[in-house]
């Protein structure tokens, strides 16, 4: 179950801006991926501590991601030489797309907007994990409830 955004805050053209910024920051990842790890776990453990139910939400699934792309020890292997390993590069660039949007504070909507900061965040994540296969996002979603049960 991807994260349930129930505000109203997040309109048609946001979401339209988010799916363009993922897709751009989708093409543009290469095998030198962000350097910055670290800052992205105390990024999301920090997300994860708030009292607010999307943003403790949104920490779940970030990790989730990570943990299923196995970062930072394993880089993403990029060949070309095959249809499938194309496919499970195009997906494995959107996850870690998704998480480069979160680590960026200034995105379509500001992270420090109150209350609507991270609807966009949230947003980008359901629309990385919308193109997965159900197998993955069954993965990822084993290793969500995983989370919630540890840190919940």
């Amino acid at each position: 179950m991807p994260i349930r955004i129930v505000s109203n805050e997040l309109t048609a053209q946001n979401k339209r801006d988010v799916a363009r910024e993922l897709e751009k920051i989708t093409d543009s990842l290469t095998e030198n991926q962000p350097s910055t790890y670290t800052h992205m776990i105390t990024m999301m453990d920090d997300l994860g501590r708030s009292n607010n139910k999307l943003k403790k939400e949104l920490s779940y699934y970030l990790l989730a991601i990570y943990k299923f792309l196995d970062l930072p020890e394993k880089r993403l292997a990029y060949r070309l030489n095959t249809t499938s390993s194309y496919l499970k590069r195009k997906y494995e660039r959107q996850l870690l797309g998704a998480l480069v949007y979160f680590i960026n504070p200034d995105d379509v909507i500001p992270d420090h907007i109150a209350y609507t900061g991270y609807l966009d965040d949230a947003h980008c994540v359901n629309l990385a994990l919308s193109h997965q296969t159900p197998e993955r996002r069954e993965k990822i979603e084993s290793y969500v409830d995983e989370f919630k049960n540890n840190l919940g």
